[in-house]
């Protein structure tokens, strides 16, 4: 961003909004859910267990994707049937965090621009997470 965004008054400040907690992702899928034909015996813990990282977008992208491939299914077969959790574990291994891309990049910011303090939470946040996964910051 051009640093006269960032004068006073304008854009000057840089809030950092991590990706949802395993609380918020479970009720992300529980809204998700809400509004598609889905089996009332989902584990929405389970769910948000499996998708660390996953945005709120990530979730309704594999939401979307069990949804079309039940859909897909119903067209070919001609039998209705709601979306299960077989449906979404399948769609979850099609599915990735699509976060980690940009913390990978924002590990660079933080590292190399931080000069400022301008990052602290990011950096912070990183090391939680990249503690997590066992890759070194």
């Amino acid at each position: 961003m051009d640093t006269a965004f960032k004068r006073p008054g304008r854009f000057d400040r840089v809030i950092f909004v991590s990706p949802p907690d395993e609380f918020s992702r479970a009720e992300i899928f529980r809204l998700g859910l809400k509004s598609l034909p889905a089996a009332s015996d989902i584990d929405l813990k389970a769910l948000a267990t499996q998708t660390p990282n996953f945005s709120g977008a990530d979730i309704r992208g594999l939401l979307d994707t069990a949804a079309e491939a039940v859909l897909e299914e119903v067209l070919q077969s001609g039998t209705e049937r709601n979306i299960t959790a077989g449906d979404l574990k399948i769609a979850l291994r099609k599915t990735r965090p699509s976060t980690l891309e940009w913390l990978e990049t924002a590990k660079d910011y933080v590292e190399f621009g931080n000069n400022s303090g301008q990052y602290d939470e990011l950096k912070s946040y990183l090391e939680t997470v990249f503690k997590k996964k066992r890759i070194g910051f």
